[in-house]
């Protein structure tokens, strides 16, 4: 058991493709503000039994892993985006959903949200001196997130791809948050946040290499701008672009970030986007529902603290029509706490999961969205000005 209990929430194959030497990789601690070159892989984005006790758990988390590193090699050597519902395009889905829920920064929101959760509840039978001692979490909950991760990913389906190329001289940096999740359409005040997985306007970064990074985008909200209309390609970006990603990604970052030039300048990444940085890792909001002598109602949200990202990239554009609804929504007094960016995906997948937990037996989630278009295409008539959803 001694031998397996560092358990890494980002894979070494995928920290690899920042190394130099496939052994090493240079870093900088965002804390310390200190470079460490050649910093040993086995060490980085790992913790001792991240997973638990059982360490089949994070061998079967290794299968997933293999057949994703099989499909992002492929889409690294091939510089195309993969066809949507393809095999590699369902593997890569399925790694940036785990890749994003699995890391130790969501793990620590997590276990914030039980804290205060729980301390909200007890603090009219426990003194707030005696609450402000103790720390409550819950066991396994890394294992909690990895399971939304497998039954989220589904809700990435509707999004476009778009490969972009940093210019000759650039690089991408990563870290141990590689994945992160932004909105530069929504209002980060809404009550839910506006990178949840199902948000309207939200986008997707995920460096892939110091080369590539790979962009996921609502395409009811953004264009592609300067880039041919079926953006399969990777699309080459100029230095401005570049250095605004790395700064998302510095922010985002929970401890490093990972380089492979050592002459990189990521004290001055670090620099810029230290104002980003959020001060917490969990956002709780109590809504008092009722408040008399004998009986109070609290609402309660909770959500992760987002670094705020406001990046303006020149190669997405945000679309007019949905400029025009975002003006009349933000004049509303009154606003929905989620803004769904496909309500109808959004709640295929609600009964695809009501039907797994009742233990009914369901096909696979693909065929599954698939059976579901056919049926609302032939109740509406849409077969002539409507493709089928994800084809």
């Amino acid at each position: 058991m001694a031998d397996n209990k560092n358990h890494h929430f980002v894979p070494q194959f995928y920290l690899r493709f920042f190394s130099l030497n496939k052994k090493g990789i240079n870093l900088l601690n965002l804390k310390r503000g200190k470079v460490v070159l050649g910093a040993p892989l086995r060490h980085q984005c790992s913790r001792d039994y991240f997973y638990g006790n059982d360490v089949r758990y994070e061998k079967a988390l290794g299968e997933v892993e293999a057949a994703s590193s099989d499909a992002l090699r492929k889409l690294i050597e091939s510089k195309r985006v993969f066809l949507r519902g393809s095999p590699d395009f369902i593997s890569i889905l399925i790694y940036v959903s785990l890749q994003y829920y699995r890391t130790g920064s969501k793990v620590d929101y997590l276990n914030q949200m039980v804290d205060g959760l729980a301390k909200n509840f007890l603090k009219y039978q426990i003194p707030k001196e005696d609450l402000s001692t103790i720390t409550i979490g819950m066991d396994g909950i890394s294992n909690f997130s990895v399971q939304n991760a497998f039954k989220n990913f589904a809700m990435l389906i509707d999004m476009e791809w778009l490969l972009v190329e940093a210019e000759q001289g650039c690089e991408f940096i990563t870290s141990d948050t590689p994945v992160l999740f932004l909105n530069t359409f929504l209002p980060e005040n809404l009550a839910s946040g506006n990178t949840g997985i199902v948000s309207s306007g939200l986008i997707v970064l995920f460096p892939l290499t110091p080369e590539l990074t790979l962009v996921l985008f609502d395409g009811n909200v953004y264009r592609t701008h300067g880039i041919p209309d079926n953006h399969a390609l990777a699309h080459v970006i100029p230095r401005s672009d570049v250095d605004q990603l790395n700064d998302c990604q510095c922010a985002s970052a929970d401890e490093n970030i990972y380089f492979r030039s050592d002459q990189l300048d990521v004290g001055e990444i670090l620099c810029r986007s230290k104002k980003l940085r959020p001060s917490q890792k969990a956002i709780q909001t109590t809504f008092v529902k009722e408040d008399s002598a004998d009986r109070r109602r609290e609402l309660i949200v909770t959500r992760q603290a987002a670094p705020q990202l406001e990046p303006k990239i020149s190669f997405l554009k945000e679309r007019k029509g949905a400029l025009r609804w975002r003006d009349d929504f933000l004049k509303q007094k009154s606003r929905q706490a989620v803004v769904l960016r496909n309500p109808w995906l959004h709640d295929v997948l609600k009964e695809y999961q009501k039907l797994e937990d009742a233990g009914i037996q369901v096909p696979a989630i693909l065929e599954f969205i698939h059976m579901k278009d056919e049926q609302r295409r032939r109740q509406h008539n849409f077969h002539a000005n409507m493709p089928p959803f994800g084809r």
